[in-house]
C-alpha cells in the first residue's frame, strides 16, 4: 500500500522458504509472483528483472515466541548480492496484534532512508480473504501484467 513502485501485488508462497535459516528467496522472474502496473515501463521492467535474475533474499528475526517480526532483504542480481551499503530493504511487522498481517516495508539508499510503504497480508493460509482485502479491490487497478507460466 502506497508503493510509489509499479508493482502491487506479491505472492511470497511462489518463493523458497528455509525454515531452519528463516530466509525467503523470492524471486521477482517467476511465473505468477509479481503483478505490476499495465504500462510499458513495467513491461520493460519485467523484461529486465527477467534478464537479470532479479531476486530477494530476505532474512527473517523472530520474537521469543518464534513469529517473525522483521526481515533484511537484500537484492540479488545474477549470482551477485547487491551490497547493504549501497542499497537495502527491510520489513518491520508493524501490525497491532503482532501477527504479520501489517509489515513496514523501508528501503535505504546509500545510508539514507528514502521511502516506505505497507506490506499487508491480503489471504490467510486458508485462502481467506483478511481485513486488508477491500484496500486490493478499491486500490488496485482491475488489469495487471505480470510473468505467465
Amino acid at each position: 500500500r502506497n508503493n510509489p513502485m509499479d508493482d502491487d501485488l506479491v505472492c511470497m508462497e511462489r518463493g523458497t522458504w528455509d525454515d531452519a535459516g528463516k530466509v525467503l528467496h523470492l524471486p521477482v522472474y517467476i511465473a505468477r509472483t509479481w503483478s505490476f502496473k499495465a504500462k510499458i515501463v513495467s513491461f520493460a521492467m519485467l523484461v529486465a528483472v527477467r534478464l537479470l535474475r532479479y531476486r530477494y533474499r530476505m532474512d527473517f528475526k523472530t520474537d521469543a515466541d518464534g513469529k517473525l517480526t522483521e526481515a533484511t532483504c537484500r537484492l540479488q542480481l545474477f549470482c551477485f548480492t547487491v551490497p547493504t551499503s549501497f542499497l537495502l530493504f527491510g520489513m518491520t511487522d508493524v501490525s497491532h496484534e503482532r501477527d504479520g498481517s501489517l509489515w513496514e516495508r523501508w528501503t535505504i539508499l546509500f545510508g539514507m532512508p528514502i521511502f516506505s510503504y505497507w506490506l499487508e497480508r491480503i489471504m490467510d493460509t486458508r485462502g481467506n480473504t483478511t481485513k486488508y482485502w477491500e484496500h486490493v479491490k478499491n486500490e488496485v487497478p482491475d488489469s495487471c501484467i505480470c510473468i505467465s507460466g
